[in-house]
């Protein structure tokens, strides 16, 4: 018998290639960007980033019992005001998760 029971939080994933960009340049120029852009969402408990040579994650983890669909939405509206990334970077990528989903 349990007495938490496992609850999966909601999770929405923006992921941006840019090849061949230092880790360092990706934190800067893409990582920080969206953090600024995407922590004011409405129902965003906690936004965790990862910069890697090439590629950036930002995790947004909301949660339990989000309309995830609504925060979807406001997600790609989000996305659509963050200006500046670097030439050469490719448009963000949206993926759908939950905290027990791999990397």
């Amino acid at each position: 018998i349990q007495m938490t029971p496992d609850i999966d939080k909601p999770v929405l994933q923006v992921r941006v290639s840019w090849p061949g960009a230092s880790p360092k340049d990706v934190e800067q120029e893409v990582v920080l960007r969206l953090e600024r852009e995407l922590t004011s969402l409405s129902g965003v408990q906690s936004v965790e980033s990862d910069s890697r040579r090439g590629r950036a994650r930002v995790t947004l983890t909301y949660g339990v019992g989000q309309d995830m669909d609504a925060a979807l939405v406001k997600l790609l509206g989000q996305l659509a005001r963050v200006s500046g990334l670097p030439k050469g970077s490719k448009s963000p990528e949206i993926r759908t998760s939950n905290s027990e989903d791999s990397p």
